[in-house]
């Protein structure tokens, strides 16, 4: 099982209509390929595609620049400094044991425990 959050899976629904719907529109113009991102005909796409698309979309929305692969580092980031054990953002990286995912984001780590310690000296000293 892929874990997701529910607004990314209301997202694939979306889209996954989206495709049913082309499929229904153009009838025998459409490939069923069963890849979940086709171009507008149900045929795969080259896989830089996604990134290249992505890229524009970050470009025209002046975002900071990012890949994929550092939205998934991000994620990680994010789920560890939110108190997520690193057993379960092993999981969800889909790492072979706890121990890569602690190497790779100790020091996210080392952060969040910084952070404690002056959380636990403003409450002593307050």
């Amino acid at each position: 099982m892929i874990a997701m959050s529910e607004s990314v899976e209301n997202l694939l629904v979306q889209y996954r209509k989206w495709q049913s719907d082309m499929k229904e529109l153009l009838a025998n113009k459409w490939t069923d390929s069963d890849y979940v991102f086709t171009n507008d005909f149900g045929e795969t796409i080259h896989p830089d595609s996604i990134s290249q698309w992505f890229n524009r979309f970050i470009k025209r929305k002046g975002l900071k620049h990012i890949t994929f692969h550092g939205l998934r580092h991000t994620a990680a980031t994010l789920l560890i400094s939110s108190g997520v054990d690193i057993e379960t953002v092993s999981r969800i990286l889909g790492h072979s044991s706890s121990a890569i995912t602690s190497q790779v984001y100790l020091h996210s780590a080392d952060a969040i425990r910084k952070d404690a310690m002056k959380k636990l000296d403003k409450t002593i000293n307050s």
